[in-house]
């Protein structure tokens, strides 16, 4: 049976691993199937783009192109191949130091990719600006910031980051991936482990300075979130068919790799989401949160609204991370121009600043109230305890 997984992605980097596949040959390199329209590649000895060839091998490190109603079908090797669809750009290369695993960077745009023999000694990863996106399967599917038909919704929509993912068979798994002192960090703000057949999602996710924002919608599937790397709080969203789930959440932006985020402020905004609270002996404790619950904060797993919260911070802290985050993705897509404009950028520098240290003003003033809220917390439970 053949499997296939759909992914959509709009600002995130994506981790695709095929577990199914048999040991064969080494890949060198990858040809041009098919080619519809017009569709260009640039070697990594060239100076421009050129017409992409069928029957032609190239080189690991090319970046490809499709333009309006175009697109190209590539192939790895005998039934290992990937279709970019019209309006894509993508990178194509290899591990430095494991020249067997093989990475597309996608900068926007679809491909659909059917690794039915893929070696077993292999592994593929596709990137997006800002998250990494994992299949264990043999077809699947991914698009970033993908406007196949509209140049200018393209143009109006820069800064935007957001990913949609699919999955028909096999399982996926998602994660963030942001540039902390120039190194990319993946998974310590947002980590989804594995999911099925069937499941649909749509997520936007924002790097900030300080911050970072998510607006996730499950469409269909059960799904499990991390936030917060290795203190980690655990999620549970289900969407199904004409009920999608849709939540979003602002927690601070890991400084380092490995971090620890404990705090993050979340709201629900359609459908029902569960926090989920490890017990002993392998069970859990499921709160649920709904959209009557407005803005609340989740803290080492546990769930809160702090006291003296009449002018919700969790929720302005909630839009001034999504401002800060769309401020600093508008100014990566700006300093990404063939020819920067010096203005604009200086702009959006001085804007960010501001952004950031309103968000993170809010965060702190959050940190300060959960604090509170949980030494509440602590001194009912212990008053509720049955004595000995």
């Amino acid at each position: 049976m053949n499997h296939m997984i759909r992914l959509s992605t709009l600002c995130l980097a994506a981790l695709l691993i095929s577990a199914a596949g048999v040991w064969g040959e080494d890949i060198t390199g990858f040809t041009a199937l098919q080619v519809k329209g017009t569709c260009k590649i640039k070697t990594p000895d060239a100076d421009a783009y050129r017409a992409i060839e069928t029957g032609l091998e190239y080189t690991f490190g090319s970046t490809v192109k499709t333009m309006r109603k175009s697109y190209v079908e590539l192939q790895f090797s005998n039934n290992n191949r990937f279709r970019l669809l019209a309006r894509t750009t993508l990178t194509i290369d290899q591990g430095t130091r494991d020249p067997k695993l093989k990475i597309v960077k996608l900068e926007s745009g679809h491909i659909e990719l059917q690794l039915d023999d893929f070696p077993a000694d292999h592994s593929i990863k596709v990137e997006t600006p800002t998250a990494v996106c994992g299949a264990i399967g043999t077809r699947f599917v991914i698009a970033f910031e993908d406007d196949q038909a509209d140049a200018d919704a393209a143009i109006a929509k820069k800064g935007g980051r957001e990913n949609r993912f699919s999955c028909s068979a096999g399982e996926v798994y998602v994660a963030s991936r942001f540039s902390i002192d120039k190194q990319a960090v993946e998974g310590d703000t947002l980590d989804i482990p594995g999911f099925g057949a069937g499941a649909e999602i749509v997520a936007v996710i924002h790097e900030g300075k300080e911050n970072s924002y998510t607006d996730i919608i499950v469409n269909r599937g059960k799904l499990t979130f991390n936030y917060g790397g290795d203190n980690k709080n655990s999620l549970v969203v289900e969407g199904k068919k004409g009920k999608p789930a849709r939540f979003v959440c602002a927690l601070e932006k890991a400084a380092k790799k490995d971090a620890k985020i404990s705090v993050l402020a979340l709201q629900v905004k359609e459908g029902v989401v569960e926090n989920r609270k490890k017990k002993i002996f392998g069970r859990f404790e499921m709160t649920t949160i709904t959209p009557d619950n407005e803005a609340v904060v989740v803290k080492n797993s546990r769930v809160g609204k702090p006291k003296d919260d009449a002018d919700n911070v969790a929720g302005s802290y909630i839009d001034a991370a999504r401002k800060e985050g769309e401020i600093h993705s508008t100014l990566v897509d700006l300093e990404k121009e063939p020819v920067p404009d010096v203005n604009a950028i200086a702009k959006a520098r001085i804007d960010l600043d501001a952004a950031a240290k309103e968000a993170t003003r809010l965060r702190k003033l959050l940190h300060k109230r959960t604090r509170k809220m949980m030494d509440i917390q602590r001194r009912a439970q212990n008053r509720n305890r049955p004595r000995r």
